[in-house]
């Protein structure tokens, strides 16, 4: 299943039309879309639940800093559907990109779709000062906790 496919299920799903999310050409073969932050957890709901799609791992949240450009962030989902009975027929891998401007640095959880979510989003904002907006649990972990 490629990015087209992929945003035409979210456009289907998702309330109205959608500013921003779009699908990418990726060089390694794996399907990339750009997802607005504002509808980042009902994209997330939607991927995880759709029959057609069913990315019910998220195997890893990481953070990208382009600074001096705007939006500064990166921040990257990858999802996979392990092509088992009740996840889609076969295995498939997703890359989910959503631009964060360093000014107004904050995310919705997603920790509430796929619990994984909850140390990676901890990292984010640790390492890289992303607040993560209703973490059950959004504290340090490896820096100091007067660390700015």
């Amino acid at each position: 299943m490629d990015s087209t496919a992929i945003i035409g299920v979210l456009s289907r799903e998702l309330p109205g039309e959608i500013a921003g999310l779009e699908g990418v050409p990726s060089l390694d073969g794996m399907p990339t879309i750009y997802v607005p932050r504002d509808h980042l957890v009902e994209a997330c709901r939607i991927l995880r639940d759709a029959p057609e799609l069913r990315f019910g791992f998220l195997a890893d949240i990481t953070v990208v800093d382009y600074f001096p450009r705007d939006p500064r962030f990166e921040v990257l989902y990858i999802m996979a559907s392990l092509g088992v009975a009740g996840f889609g027929e076969s295995p498939k891998r997703l890359r989910v990109k959503v631009r964060v401007p360093g000014a107004d640095s904050r995310l919705p959880t997603v920790s509430g779709i796929w619990t994984s979510a909850n140390w990676a989003e901890r990292e984010a904002f640790d390492l890289f000062g992303i607040l993560i907006d209703d973490h059950p649990d959004l504290r340090r972990i490896l820096m100091p906790e007067d660390w700015e």
